[in-house]
């Protein structure tokens, strides 16, 4: 369920999905602010824009699946945790979950200002209200800064994953009957 890809064909995969996102939610907020509006007193009308809907949903889609790559298929380090190992792979474990829960904190105000910035460009009806925030353009900013995030947490996985394959087989070498799979947590290699 949960095996890692190559480490640099992930991360090219990432960035390319939350690139093209970031880039789709700041001309959605341009093709809104091109549409047509009325401003009396302190109220905004403005009429759906067809083409901002179709730009900030398609952000939607690409982030949402950038996160979903970065997640799982970056070796779920963070779901296999033994109870006795190194010290350096508590380490990159740690980082590793650590990148994951900044991961979601971005996500989800960036999905958040996604859906609420497109929500009002569906073509059903004209929206009134106080004049809005740019809400697409953030959601936007913060696909990049998700980009960012996602290659950091992927590369901790991919290294805690390496860590982890290198010691196995430095403990099969060292302890060959220890070191196999009903053995693995038992041996006298990972605890200290």
């Amino acid at each position: 369920m949960c095996k890692p890809i190559h480490p640099v064909l992930g991360a090219l995969i990432v960035v390319a999905l939350d690139a093209t996102a970031g880039v789709l939610g700041i001309h959605a907020q341009i093709s809104q602010n091109d549409s047509k509006h009325v401003k009396v007193w302190i109220f905004e009308c403005k009429e759906p824009s067809h083409t901002a809907f179709k730009k900030g949903l398609a952000a939607l889609i690409l982030l949402s699946v950038a996160h979903v790559i970065a997640n799982f298929f970056s070796g779920c380090t963070c779901f296999r945790w033994p109870s006795n190992q190194s010290r350096a792979s508590s380490c990159l474990r740690k980082l590793s979950s650590c990148s994951l829960v900044c991961s979601w904190l971005l996500f989800l105000p960036a999905l958040g200002a996604l859906t609420v910035g497109t929500y009002p460009n569906r073509p059903s009806k004209c929206s009134c209200g106080f004049s809005r925030f740019p809400l697409l353009y953030m959601g936007g900013i913060s696909c990049f800064l998700h980009a960012i995030l996602c290659i950091w947490y992927y590369f901790c996985a991919a290294a805690a994953i390496h860590f982890e394959r290198t010691m196995i087989a430095a403990a099969a070498r060292q302890f060959p009957v220890a070191a196999t799979p009903e053995h693995h947590y038992n041996s006298r290699f990972y605890q200290e």
